[in-house]
């Protein structure tokens, strides 16, 4: 009983030992690394830092902890933390794009309808018999929504969807308002 007793506590070391040794000589995880990159790249491209910028920031975290874990050679815990960056980065990049998506189509349909309106107004104000300043000072204001419409071309082009929605609001609110006015002076 003693002899089994010994024999356990010997193994048991033996395994501690082993296990210490094996974490101290982990190889770098290099196709951890590579993969965990290749996910922050997607997130990079799919702008997961504006559109899903809560786990942008958990998966750039756990990326620069296992930074710091890489540069201080403890490869086990970078393995993990490369791992859990790469699946963090994979979810951000998902959800950036999700509402990127869904940015463009409300965009989209905001330009729609200032282009309706737009006409419409143009229309109204062709026909509408006012005085020289009225039209002067409608015309001034047709004027400021042709730059905010090339404005808002620039930004859905930079794929900045969340600025262009804005300044689209506000300017199918603008039209709107100029059209009430000219109506009111008719």
């Amino acid at each position: 009983m003693a002899t089994q007793k010994r024999l356990s506590g010997i193994a048991c070391t033996v395994s501690v030992l082993l296990l210490i040794a094996y974490s101290g000589c982990a190889s770098r995880p290099d196709e951890q690394y590579k993969l965990a990159a290749e996910a922050m790249n997607k997130a990079i491209a799919e702008q997961a830092e504006m559109y899903a910028p809560s786990d942008w920031k958990s998966a750039k975290e756990i990326w620069d902890q296992a930074q710091s874990q890489l540069a201080q050679e403890n490869y086990s815990s970078a393995a993990a933390s490369l791992t859990t960056a790469k699946a963090r980065f994979l979810k951000a990049s998902d959800i950036a794009k999700d509402e990127r998506e869904t940015r463009e189509t409300e965009v989209k349909a905001i330009r729609e309808n200032i282009a309706n309106y737009y006409t419409s107004l143009k229309a109204a104000l062709s026909t509408a018999k006012i005085s020289a300043a009225a039209r002067k000072e409608f015309q001034g204001a047709m004027a400021d929504v042709e730059k905010e419409l090339a404005n808002i071309e620039t930004l859905v082009n930079a794929k900045d969807f969340y600025q262009a929605k804005k300044i689209g609001q506000e300017c199918l609110q603008r039209i709107i308002f100029n059209e009430k006015k000219l109506k009111g002076q008719k």
